[in-house]
């Protein structure tokens, strides 16, 4: 009808037996929070972790991203300001997505292309940052 020409999406009109496929794959889930603290390159707040632990990342749930996907990890700062930004952007690596157990919980490990330059907190009770 006349009316819909104002909705806001995509339709296939005037044409009868018309249809649209729209095909895409499901990441899910879409966000998560870290499983373990990142100690990052710049900082000191956290010397007893592995430097390894800045390239790969643990999450609290497993995962199917894409390879070579780009990924953010919010900060644990409480400041968090345009000039004061420690929220990180990163690639993961090429067949970096897999599901480990421990414990017998599965968690996420996310490699990465390049490591994260800040200390991203991840508590056991407590506050984890979102990736």
């Amino acid at each position: 009808a006349a009316s819909d020409e104002g909705l806001k999406g995509i339709y296939v009109k005037d044409i009868p037996g018309a249809r649209i496929d729209i095909h895409g794959k499901l990441y899910h889930p879409t966000w998560t929070r870290l499983a373990a603290p990142v100690p990052g390159e710049t900082s000191g707040e956290m010397s007893g972790a592995p430097a390894v632990r800045n390239r790969e990342i643990f999450l609290r749930d497993c995962v199917n991203w894409p390879d070579l996907g780009k990924i953010i990890v919010t900060t644990s700062h409480v400041k968090d300001t345009r000039g004061y930004n420690f929220n990180e952007e990163a690639t993961i690596a090429e067949g970096g997505v897999t599901c480990v157990t421990v414990d017998g919980k599965q968690y996420g490990k996310i490699s990465l292309t390049s490591p994260l330059q800040y200390y991203h907190h991840a508590g056991e009770e407590e506050y984890q940052c979102e990736v």
